[in-house]
């Protein structure tokens, strides 16, 4: 009998997906920027398309989980590579959040529309697992290394099997 597959983040996520500074001052532009980026490496196919489906999301609820982080996502017909990107604003920027706070930490999760195997649910799972831990929000919004961001994230994957 196959063992139940474990979500592996460093096939979704790597360092060309990752931004500890980005300079973008609102919602819309840094939401903007990670779609783009998201292009720009193959993510997405259409930019502009998957914006809406991020944005059709949005509207659904909110995004921002407090502790400074928010995990917009999208499920899309334009998405070719499932992937996690990650960007740190320079600067708080409004959102709407649970803790009516700010955010600083954005975590945009693409997720190809064919997902039988509801990884979009795994990602956000694996993710949100991660972020349960006060001390790790703290830790991720104050990382200067990509790599030991993606170490950070990991942690709660790696201590959970035993």
């Amino acid at each position: 009998m196959m063992q139940k597959e474990k979500l592996d983040l460093k096939e979704l996520m790597n360092e060309h997906t990752i931004n500890l500074h980005s300079r973008a001052d609102s919602k819309m532009e840094v939401l903007k920027e990670m779609v783009s980026k998201l292009e720009s490496i193959g993510s997405v196919s259409d930019a502009s398309s998957f914006l809406k489906d991020v944005y059709a999301r949005e509207k659904e609820g909110f995004t921002g989980i407090g502790s400074s982080i928010a995990i917009p996502h999208g499920k899309s017909e334009s998405v070719i590579k499932n992937t996690i990107m990650i960007y740190r604003t320079n600067q708080p920027i409004e959102w709407e959040t649970l803790d009516d706070l700010p955010v600083r930490v954005i975590i945009l999760l693409a997720v190809k529309i064919e997902d039988q195997n509801n990884l979009h649910l795994k990602m956000l799972a694996s993710i949100a697992g991660s972020l349960a831990d006060e001390a790790r929000c703290e830790r991720i919004t104050k990382v200067e290394s990509k790599q030991k961001l993606i170490q950070i994230l990991e942690q709660n994957e790696e201590g959970e099997d035993q």
